[in-house]
This record gives structure tokens, C-alpha cells and sequence, in this order.
């Protein structure tokens, strides 16, 4: 999975991506005040960055799985019960 597949699905998510001083692609949260952001490393290596702090590093599935989990409105959850 290349770079550009994982920033067209962070902006289809409707995250915002940018671009650092030294050239290299970031995905940044809806809320600004959520304080982390996932750059990229190389094609297929990410590191998620917490309040400046560098955290772990991600594959690319592991960045899309993050996304996901992060986007807003969050995916609608069905777990088979009934609530009524």
C-alpha cells in the first residue's frame, strides 16, 4: 500500500494532510486539539506523534486501522444485539 493510497483514504476520511519543513507527509487529527499526528517515514513506514513526542511506528495497514478508529462521525459499530 502506497503512500498516496493512505492519503487519499486519511482525506476521504476528511482528515487534513500536510506537508513539514523537511518534505515529508502528515496526517492530522479533525480536532485540533487532539494532539496527535502521523507522519510518514518511508513508503511503507509511519510514526505517530503525540504532543511532539515521536510514539511508535506504524505500517501502512496499522495507520488505516488508526484512521478509521479516528474519523469523524466514527463508524457505526453493529455487535448482532437488539436495543429496543
Amino acid at each position: 500500500m502506497t503512500k498516496e493510497i493512505i492519503l487519499k483514504q486519511a482525506k476521504a476520511w476528511g482528515f487534513t494532510c500536510e506537508v513539514d519543513s523537511y518534505g515529508k507527509s502528515l496526517i492530522l487529527p479533525h480536532n485540533r486539539q487532539e494532539r496527535w499526528k502521523l507522519r510518514i517515514v518511508d513508503e511503507e513506514k509511519w510514526v505517530l506523534i503525540v504532543e511532539n513526542v515521536p510514539q511508535l511506528f506504524c505500517s501502512t495497514f496499522e495507520v488505516l486501522q488508526f484512521l478509521e478508529r479516528h474519523r469523524t462521525p466514527p463508524p457505526v459499530m453493529y455487535d448482532g444485539t437488539s436495543h429496543h
